[in-house]
């Protein structure tokens, strides 16, 4: 595991543990396409258009509409 990868699963994790309890579970999907966020686009300075179209995209999925 890279640094880059070991960050990426701390990142996820301390997310996904932060979460309330079993009210909510992240479909794997959501998970899989926030750690390519955090591997890519993530890293690199956002314009706000890009941020709230990578917001967008993580909420459909967390709904399951995509």
């Amino acid at each position: 595991m890279t640094d880059r990868d070991a960050w990426i699963q701390a990142r996820l994790t301390a997310a996904m543990n932060a979460k309330n309890g079993n009210i909510h579970s992240f479909p794997p999907e959501l998970i899989d396409e926030i750690q390519r966020f955090l591997a890519d686009k993530l890293k690199f300075p956002c314009k706000q258009s890009e941020l709230d179209t990578i917001s967008e995209r993580l909420i459909l999925l967390n709904r399951g509409k995509l």
